[in-house]
C-alpha cells in the first residue's frame, strides 16, 4: 500500500491511498482529494506504480490532469449524488459525461451496481 499526502481544499487532509490486492489488482480512491498543489505528486503516480482501478471523487480538481497522473485501465468516478449532502450539494450523475471525457476506460456507476473487471495485466 502506498499512502499519499492528498487534501480537501487547503488545510483539511485527505490520504489518497494506492492498494495492491493480494490478487494483483492495483487500486486507488482519491476520496475527496481537491487541491491542486497536491499534482506535484499526483502527476508523477503512474512514472513509478501501474493503477488499474482509479475511483475519484466525480467533481475533482482537473479530471484529465487526474486521469493523466493515475493513467488507469479503468475509472469508476463517485461521490455522485450522495445522500449526506443537501439536494442543492449533490453531484449529478449526468456531469460525469462529460467531466470525464477523457481518454480512459470509465464506468459511471449507481447505488447497488456492480462491475466485473478484469484487468489487463502485462
Amino acid at each position: 500500500m502506498v499512502v499519499y499526502p492528498g487534501h480537501q481544499g487547503v488545510d483539511l487532509l485527505n490520504n489518497v491511498v494506492l492498494v495492491f490486492t493480494p490478487d494483483g489488482y492495483n487500486v486507488c480512491h482519491t476520496g475527496d482529494q481537491s487541491n491542486r498543489d497536491d499534482f506535484s505528486w499526483i502527476d508523477e503516480v503512474a512514472k513509478k506504480y501501474s493503477v488499474d482501478m482509479l475511483i475519484p471523487n466525480c467533481w475533482t480538481t482537473d479530471p484529465l490532469r487526474t486521469a493523466n497522473g493515475f493513467a488507469p485501465q479503468i475509472i469508476i468516478p463517485a461521490h455522485e449524488n450522495e445522500l449526506g449532502h443537501s439536494i442543492d450539494h449533490r453531484e449529478a450523475y449526468a456531469l460525469n459525461y462529460s467531466r470525464w471525457d477523457v481518454p480512459f476506460s470509465k464506468v459511471i456507476m449507481t447505488w447497488g451496481e456492480s462491475f466485473h473487471f478484469n484487468p489487463n495485466k502485462k
